[in-house]
């Protein structure tokens, strides 16, 4: 079983009273834990990207998979919450928090994001008839920003950046609609 059968790992494992059994190759009957969460997390992605090719076809394809699979896999850790009222991420680094809920939006969505120059404050915006806004595909928060700037996809470039001054229209929608 490679390195996990190298003494070194045996003997640290032994120091910190951790135990390890080995499975067969492709016996995954044997972890069904694991399993478990790999199905869901397969199947919650899934249904994310197909929710969004049947909204929009015309921009969404199969090549997002992998934002769909973060998305999910961030959904998991950040928004189940346990009968204790913590998640899994809070359980992890041992901290209470709420659950920002209102920074989630639906993936795949159509936003618009406001132009450089609408976007810097107390700068002369665009001239009055010129559009400030273009068009963006939420991709899911960015990994390396705080938690309300995400990453929007450009159709006309073809580029993924961080953005924290952007509309979610799934969200334009539901407040000035319900």
């Amino acid at each position: 079983n490679g390195r996990f059968a190298d003494k070194g790992f045996q003997d640290d494992c032994d120091a910190h009273n951790q135990t390890i059994s080995y499975c067969g190759v492709g016996a995954h009957h044997q972890n069904g834990i694991v399993e478990n969460k790999n199905k869901t997390l397969t199947q919650g992605a899934r249904t994310m990207l197909l929710h969004g090719i049947r909204m929009w076809p015309e921009m969404i394809t199969t090549m997002f998979w992998p934002f769909a699979l973060k998305a999910m896999a961030e959904r998991m850790n950040k928004l189940h919450i346990h009968l204790d009222g913590s998640t899994p991420e809070s359980k992890f680094y041992g901290v209470c928090g709420e659950v920002p809920v209102a920074n989630y939006h639906t993936l795949f969505c159509p936003v618009y994001v406001l132009n450089a120059k609408a976007q810097n404050e107390g700068a002369m915006g665009p001239p009055k008839w010129n559009p400030r806004a273009r068009i963006g595909i939420y991709l899911g928060h960015s990994p390396f920003h705080a938690g309300s700037v995400a990453l929007v996809l450009s159709p006309t470039t073809g580029l993924v950046s961080p953005q924290n001054s952007m509309w979610c229209l799934m969200t334009i929608f539901q407040r000035y609609h319900l």
